[in-house]
């Protein structure tokens, strides 16, 4: 019995010591208060490029179109990960908010890690960001 119970535990230990550690998106990246606009750079791991604009040029408190980016991102779910290996077929998004780059979000189809400040996460409920 003991014997099954001390297996037990150390089965559990390994599970845990497995799991990356829980982290808020904010604390990742916090967007500044007005955030007046988003830049959205997509690389493709075939070289086509695409950018993305939200927001206007000057600050105007009715222009609404950050905000589905900011909560698509205040709601992904991260853990602090060590950096994957290099895959192709990935998809890359650049976001600069207010001209300053904040992240990148790398779309491995399956899988899709948050880079910031060369730190990575892992999105465990990936969805691609509200850009198209």
């Amino acid at each position: 019995m003991k014997r099954s119970f001390a297996c037990l535990v150390f089965a559990l230990l390994l599970l845990l010591a497995g799991c990356g550690e829980a982290v808020e998106s904010s604390e990742v990246f916090a967007f500044p208060e007005p955030t007046t606009q988003i830049k959205v750079k997509r690389v493709t791991s075939w070289g086509e490029e695409t950018e993305f604009m939200f927001g206007p040029d000057v600050y105007d408190p009715e222009n609404q179109e950050v905000v589905p980016v900011i909560q698509w991102f205040y709601a992904l779910e991260l853990e602090k990960s060590a950096q994957p290996e290099d895959v192709d077929g990935n998809v890359c998004y650049e976001f600069y908010v207010d001209g300053k780059h904040a992240f990148r979000y790398d779309d491995r189809g399956g899988e899709a890690y948050i880079v910031a400040e060369e730190d990575w996460y892992r999105v465990k409920k990936p969805t691609a960001p509200p850009v198209e």
